[in-house]
């Protein structure tokens, strides 16, 4: 169940470590073998809001200017 909690925590130390900038929210799907429906969508209309939302912050954050190293 917190299966993926663990994962995407150590996937962002990796990213973070390589020098990725990584998002500080997540989304992790426990049960993910039950949590889509038979076309591959989220089943769970709280998980599809969530997922909405970081894509959104995701694409904040890459439309952001990037800072130039000084």
């Amino acid at each position: 169940m917190i299966g993926a909690v663990w994962a995407q925590a150590e996937v962002r130390k990796v990213l973070k470590t390589s020098g990725a900038h990584v998002l500080e929210s997540e989304l992790p799907v426990g049960m993910a073998d039950a949590a889509f429906d038979e076309e591959g969508g989220l089943a769970d209309p709280d998980l599809v809001a969530r997922l909405q939302d970081l894509v959104s912050d995701l694409a904040r954050e890459v439309a952001a200017p990037v800072e130039q190293a000084a």
